[in-house]
């Protein structure tokens, strides 16, 4: 026969209840907590990714301004700069988070002529030395039909002016033209009548 101790020790039903439903309440929580973690560890993962994606390396053998230069007789100087180097980062279905920040060297100004091309660069005109890069940095990118419009700053001899260069995008390839008023930079002086103030450059950026 039973003693009234072991008809009486039993677990109280509504007790049992109470820590069964908080064990069930602090498991769901953790589940939760674990899945708001694991969340927050793929969007930074995909985020990461899709920056990766964005972000592309210059291929600087390739890259290249090519300048067109013009004489009063209508005759056209062609020269180019290479050297192309800095941070590309370009998605066409995200062109709000696109940007540019790109330099070239102009010591390497180089017109097929020994003589043209230590006058370009000295003092009178790029001062290669004293300015050791031409740099542009986008603000704003746009679509502009099938290709895009890019507005931005170009730095050229120490002087920063706000330009907008019409693009395309092509199989990793960036193409965009612009033309220069090189008095605008302080280049040269407007007593040379032999040479248009104005030069076109043709701009050649290929991606990896």
């Amino acid at each position: 026969m039973s003693s009234f101790r072991e008809l009486t020790n039993f677990p109280h039903p509504t007790r049992s209840f109470k820590k069964k439903a908080f064990q069930t309440e602090q498991k769901t929580v953790s589940d939760i907590c674990k899945g708001m973690k694991t969340t927050a560890i793929t969007f930074a993962i995909l985020a990461a990714a899709t920056l990766t994606c964005f972000s592309r390396t210059i291929d600087a053998e390739h890259s290249v301004v090519t300048i067109h230069a013009y004489h009063g007789d209508g005759s056209m100087v062609e020269a180019t700069m290479t050297g192309m180097q800095g941070t590309v980062e370009f998605n066409p279905e995200a062109l709000d988070q696109s940007r540019f920040s790109v330099c070239i060297d102009p010591s390497t100004f180089n017109s097929e002529i020994g003589f043209r091309n230590f006058h370009i660069k000295s003092y009178q005109y790029l001062g290669a030395r004293k300015y050791p890069e031409i740099c542009f940095i986008s603000k704003k990118i746009v679509a502009s039909g099938e290709n895009y419009l890019v507005t931005g700053d170009l730095t050229l001899h120490g002087v920063t002016l706000q330009v907008a260069i019409p693009f395309s995008y092509r199989n990793g390839i960036l193409e965009g033209s612009l033309k220069i008023n090189r008095y605008d930079y302080g280049i040269g002086n407007d007593n040379e009548e032999r040479v248009s103030p104005e030069v076109d450059a043709m701009i050649k950026c290929v991606l990896r």
